[in-house]
């Protein structure tokens, strides 16, 4: 799984043939222009990709010293942060989904064990990269570590290409 978020002066090539049909990838411009893949529709485990959801609705909506715990859980994949913020918030992901209409993306009542699309997240990462309030979420991203917590690689996927700005790297290889 793979999603971007690219200025709209960036020029997109994606050749069908050359991604295998297990890869997703959807790329939206800032115009609100999209290309994706066959599959990218298809609901699929969102991994930490999850927290991207979660991530948004503790920043408007938690205690302050979870919201402070968003940009890292974000920059270091941190599961148990996750863990504990979905926990705490049952509520969230759920109210997130319906929101903004995330009609792939489906909550199983744990963050981990969720799915969705790159559409949804594309969409989703598209709307919110200019809101003040989601700063820490993109900060994470852009700023992501590369090494999780977990001591897996993140340098891989988006975070090869040049000029993406708030890129998810988390990606399903």
């Amino acid at each position: 799984m793979a999603l971007s978020v690219l200025p709209t002066a960036s020029a997109v090539s994606l050749d069908p043939g050359a991604v295998p049909s297990r890869t997703q990838i959807t790329v939206r411009l800032d115009s609100g222009v999209a290309f994706s893949t066959l599959n990218g529709a298809e609901s699929r485990p969102a991994l930490s990709l999850a927290k991207l959801y979660l991530g948004y609705w503790v920043l408007y909506h938690g205690a302050p010293e979870d919201q402070a715990r968003v940009e890292n859980m974000i920059r270091y994949s941190e599961d148990s942060t996750a863990t504990y913020l979905d926990r705490k918030y049952r509520q969230a992901i759920p109210a997130i989904i319906g929101e903004w209409n995330l009609h792939e993306t489906h909550y199983s009542g744990y963050w981990g064990g969720m799915t969705t699309s790159t559409e949804d997240v594309a969409r989703f990462t598209s709307a919110i990269q200019y809101d003040p309030v989601a700063t820490p979420i993109m900060n994470g991203m852009r700023e992501a570590a590369p090494i999780a917590r977990d001591g897996y690689a993140q340098n891989y996927g988006t975070s090869r290409l040049p000029r993406c700005v708030g890129h998810q790297v988390w990606v399903v290889r």
